[in-house]
């Protein structure tokens, strides 16, 4: 199974990477993910839901996101949830441990326990949340240089080690980040693989304000694992998608005035690629020659455009040209209409859905 890790730390996705044997996973910078995910939340509950979420935008990949934290008993369960940041955003490793340890040189009590929260995403089966717990106590000073961050002062309580003087597999027996991870390989592995080894995504275009239209096919479809949009309705668009916690595939059309999606982009989904535009630029109205060229040039298996608002469904010279036409204003002789595609490694289903 393809994984991909909301995270770029070099240090997590080697442990992770370790932990997760059997999987093939990515970090953000190996999936071509380049964001910056600020964590706003209370919990890290809160945190990981926030990392994967973000992340769903850009991947139909199972995906993994954790947040750990260290609560010290004598402070009343600090650093916790800020326990990166414990010493100030930019604080360092070093920064961090030495504040806790002044932080506790008064201290009789130095009970604490790492805690792992991890957040799966995987297409068609939701949010999960899997929770790692390490009692253990802070040191009175550095004791090891395995590891990262509170490593050094952290004592694990079956070992009388802290993390730091632990091998990676040592570790990797009893953290908090590998126990919350065998609880996610279950998880993992307790998924029908058939159900992720196909994607199905909702395909409409030109909905033109028409919020009660496209909400109501979105609720039909909600198995679907995405929708993409091909312009000239984006705002219902992101409202119906956050409405029924879909990832949405968008791009501009002439008449999304005020918003700044790209006119056209190339996506991935199950090994699929698709050529996203409006279509407008390519004068798809008279012909759409100039558009599979284009999508030959992205070397897509797809390509999906809207504006004429008249479906097509044929493949020319190997590509598939698709147009869900319109459910707000069908032309010509069409019917208000969507599309649904069914992707996987073997190839593309498409079909018309006459609304």
């Amino acid at each position: 199974m393809e994984v991909v890790l909301a995270t770029n730390n070099e240090h997590k996705v080697e442990e992770l990477r370790a932990l997760l044997k059997g999987h093939t996973v990515y970090s953000l910078q190996d999936a071509g993910i380049d964001i910056d995910i600020e964590e706003t939340g209370s919990t890290l509950e809160e945190n990981a839901l926030i990392k994967a979420r973000a992340v769903r935008q850009y991947t139909d990949k199972v995906i993994l996101a954790d947040d750990t934290g260290l609560f010290v008993t004598a402070l009343d369960g600090a650093p916790g949830v800020y326990s990166a940041r414990y010493a100030g955003e930019d604080a360092t490793f070093e920064d961090n441990n030495i504040k806790l340890l002044n932080a506790l040189s008064d201290k009789s009590d130095r009970s604490a326990a790492f805690i792992c929260a991890i957040a799966i995403l995987a297409p068609g089966h939701g949010e999960h949340i899997v929770l790692g717990k390490t009692p253990g106590a802070i040191a009175t000073a550095y004791a090891g240089e395995s590891g990262f961050g509170y490593d050094p002062i952290f004592i694990e309580h079956t070992t009388g080690k802290t993390y730091g003087q632990m091998t990676p597999e040592e570790k990797n027996r009893c953290s908090h980040r590998a126990l919350a991870l065998q609880k996610a390989a279950s998880y993992l592995d307790s998924i029908d693989n058939k159900t992720l080894s196909e994607t199905k995504v909702l395909v409409v275009s030109d909905t033109h304000n028409r919020f009660e239209k496209l909400n109501e096919i979105a609720s039909r479809h909600q198995n679907a694992n995405a929708m993409i949009h091909l312009g000239d309705g984006l705002k219902e668009a992101y409202d119906v998608a956050n409405l029924h916690n879909m990832p949405l595939h968008c791009v501009r059309g002439n008449n999304d005035h005020y918003h700044r999606d790209a006119f056209e982009k190339t996506i991935t989904l199950d090994g699929q690629t698709l050529f996203l535009t409006h279509g407008h630029q390519y004068f798809v109205g008279k012909a759409t020659d100039v558009l599979l060229s284009r999508a030959k040039e992205k070397k897509a298996a797809a390509a999906l455009y809207g504006h004429t608002h008249r479906p097509q469904n044929e493949y020319i010279d190997g590509v598939l040209l698709f147009n869900p036409g319109s459910i707000a204003i069908p032309r010509g002789k069409s019917a208000a209409s969507y599309g649904i595609l069914t992707l996987s490694q073997r190839g593309i289903s498409a079909e018309i859905i006459p609304r």
